[in-house]
């Protein structure tokens, strides 16, 4: 997947932007910088740099992977005919597919004559699912999902990232033809037994794998090839050189295919290609952490804090399970005389008396200070939910679970509010807790705004609960800068001060700064 994702997928979408761009009087600059972080972008401007299609086609990726993922695993509502099905991007890949075919020689050919390069139909369908997503839609039975890498149509003062990447997709479109190109290479491949196109399975895999397909995009930036090039094989991997330099330097040309007879792999003048600073085309996977050790890591930073942990509350969970089963007989012999239970025998009472049990167990705090898409912190919310799951075995009845109960009730309630059916055997004590542990226990910074959304993603992924938008990430997971931290005039400007006695106080509730105001989406201000 990752590496249909560099050489295909990516540049299909990429030229599908700067072709629609240029049809429009926008010339695309091949930029040089940096592609990990670019901010305030102007779009709609006579030029547009190469770094805003990157930042752009990254977010549209996402969207993509992100929605295919959540369909795969019925974490959207795919399986209702008539309302969100209608809708979904798993009705729209199986529409390609039925134009594609299933051979691999003819899908190019396929979709060239069935689909547009200047309309935008497809674009358009997607753009409305997003909103969907993005703000909530109860005909569709979608509660609001509320985070930034969906973000549609930003305010014209809203100068976050988040918000310069909406508008660019809000500016610029991708034609039909490299649309429908980009997503059934996404959607399908090839099954090596009947060498037909088959659907992938997204559901077979996991966040950190989604992941691991931005980190490794880190290396790279757009580029438009000025001339012919050859794809050649370099020093460690795949090199792009000019045709006649390969020509000159006896440079061994890569085939595309097997046999003496097989073409050369070369790019005509005007391509869209990635390439990293190297001029090499493949990912080295440097940015990226293999599951075993973060695992152990996690083992063994995490696990003795929560051994700790559970060795103190012991105590409080003891007592709290036996003033329930007292509360229990309580009622059982006043039933027994007739009368009906005082309220204060209500056994529910026993879990807010002892929400202060609830609160100590989960004061666990974990930073990931360069998070990236959050690959240690999607494990560290797993690890923690499976050592407390095995904790609470041990007691039958414990203020934890009359607290997911709560929880569960509240979520239902909401959601009857906004009219957006729920099943409730969905909101499962498992869902719930990890939900709890995201929301107690987990923090994250990174200097890449895209990783902080990213990341947001893969946790709200990885703890799925029905009913429950992202924002809520937002005061947990922050872009900025761990090692320097933020001056204190950055700070004041931010939140806002008061001086009381001698004292500083901030004030959150002032007013914002313009660089972090929007409400959903505040940008943060560190301290060192």
């Amino acid at each position: 997947m990752k590496g249909r994702v560099f050489e295909q997928v990516f540049p299909f979408l990429a030229r599908g932007f700067i072709e629609h761009a240029q049809c429009n009087g926008t010339t695309v600059e091949d930029s040089p910088e940096n592609t990990t972080h670019q901010s305030q972008p102007q779009t709609g401007s006579a030029s547009l740099p190469t770094h805003q299609v990157f930042q752009g086609t990254l977010t549209f990726l996402y969207r993509l992977l992100f929605v295919l993922y959540a369909e795969a695993r019925d974490l959207l509502p795919v399986r209702e005919q008539g309302g969100y099905f209608e809708h979904s991007l798993n009705r729209l890949k199986h529409e390609v597919r039925d134009k594609a075919g299933l051979d691999v020689e003819q899908v190019e050919a396929r979709l060239a004559t069935a689909y547009s390069k200047t309309e935008t139909t497809l674009y358009e369908r997607l753009s409305e699912l997003f909103a969907a997503i993005d703000t909530g839609r109860p005909a569709l039975n979608l509660p609001t999902y509320n985070g930034g890498l969906f973000l549609i149509d930003p305010a014209d003062d809203d100068r976050t990232d988040e918000a310069q990447h909406g508008r660019f997709l809000r500016d610029y479109k991708i034609p039909d033809y490299y649309l429908a190109c980009g997503l059934d290479l996404l959607a399908r491949d090839e099954d090596p037994k009947t060498k037909a196109l088959v659907f992938i399975d997204y559901k077979s895999l996991g966040v950190r794998q989604l992941g691991s397909i931005y980190e490794g995009l880190l290396e790279f930036r757009v580029r438009i090839a000025p001339e012919t090039m050859a794809v050649v094989k370099g020093k460690k991997t795949e090199e792009v050189v000019p045709l006649g330099e390969a020509r000159r330097q006896k440079l061994p040309i890569l085939k595309a295919g097997r046999g003496k007879d097989a073409p050369e792999r070369t790019l005509a003048k005007g391509a869209v290609y990635l390439e990293n600073d190297r001029r090499e085309r493949k990912a080295t996977g440097s940015y990226y952490t293999p599951d075993y050790i973060v695992k152990y890591i996690i083992e063994h930073t995490v696990g003795p804090v929560l051994k700790e942990k559970f060795e103190q509350v012991t105590p409080r969970l003891r007592e709290a399970q036996k003033a329930y089963r007292q509360r229990i007989r309580n009622n059982e012999a006043v039933r027994k005389q007739g009368n009906e239970p005082l309220p204060g025998h209500n056994p529910k009472l026993v879990a807010q008396s002892f929400r202060d049990a609830v609160d100590e167990l989960f004061d666990v705090k974990v930073l990931d200070p360069a998070m990236g898409s959050g690959h240690f912190l999607v494990e560290a919310v797993d690890f923690i939910t499976d050592k407390t799951i095995d904790f609470l075995n041990g007691f039958p009845w414990n203020p934890v679970t009359a607290t997911l109960n709560q929880t569960r009730d509240a979520i239902l309630g909401e959601m009857r509010k906004k009219e957006v059916n729920l099943n409730p055997a969905r909101l499962t004590d498992i869902n719930l807790l990890k939900r709890h542990v995201l929301k107690r226990c987990i923090y994250g910074v990174d200097l890449n705004p895209m990783a902080v959304e990213l990341a947001k993603v893969s946790l709200w992924l990885d703890c799925f609960t029905l009913g429950a938008p992202l924002s809520f990430l937002d005061h947990h997971l922050k872009c900025g800068n761990s090692l320097i931290g933020a001056k204190v005039a950055e700070v004041r400007r931010a939140v806002g001060e008061s001086t009381v006695k001698g004292h500083t106080q901030l004030d959150l509730s002032a007013p914002a700064s313009p660089a972090c105001s929007a409400p959903r989406r505040s940008c943060a201000a560190w301290a060192s």
